[in-house]
């Protein structure tokens, strides 16, 4: 090699390695995934008209009895954690019965519609709430509403 490209080479060197050193310029392959660790589910109306509890079942739920209404709406808030995670959106799966609909909004929200429920008998929504990273991770709510 001639004298003059190895001085070319070497000055693109050095001048690459002070850029990097000084302006502290760091190249990732990546972008690593930070995937939903947990889901919180909350009232977010903070206890104003649910009684939370645990089923037998196992799975958390969410209590209403409603005097002299036979149409309710309850909502529900779904959070993924860490707060950080790549993919923050939630799917809400519902099946759906013919005491009660239920909306999402928004992937963080679900509505449940309660109608034409009758006296002293309890409805339970059951919802299951899953990431959607691809981790698969999922949780079960249910929201129980009685006519009294």
């Amino acid at each position: 090699m001639k004298k003059s490209t190895i001085l070319a080479l070497v000055i693109v060197y050095i001048v690459s390695f002070l850029v990097v050193g000084i302006l502290g310029i760091a190249i990732r392959g990546y972008d690593p995934i930070v995937y939903v660790s947990d889901i919180v589910v909350t009232d977010p109306d903070n206890g104003a008209y649910m009684t939370q509890g645990t089923a037998s079942e196992g799975y958390d739920y969410w209590y209403r009895s409603v005097i002299h209404e036979d149409h309710v709406s309850l909502r529900i808030k779904a959070t993924a954690v860490p707060e950080n995670a790549t993919y923050t959106n939630l799917d809400f799966e519902v099946e759906e019965k013919s005491y009660y609909t239920f909306n999402e909004v928004e992937g963080t929200y679900g509505i449940v519609n309660f109608y034409g429920l009758d006296a002293g008998t309890p409805v339970t929504c059951r919802i299951v709430i899953k990431s959607t990273d691809g981790k698969k991770l999922q949780k079960t709510v249910g929201i129980i509403c009685m006519y009294i």
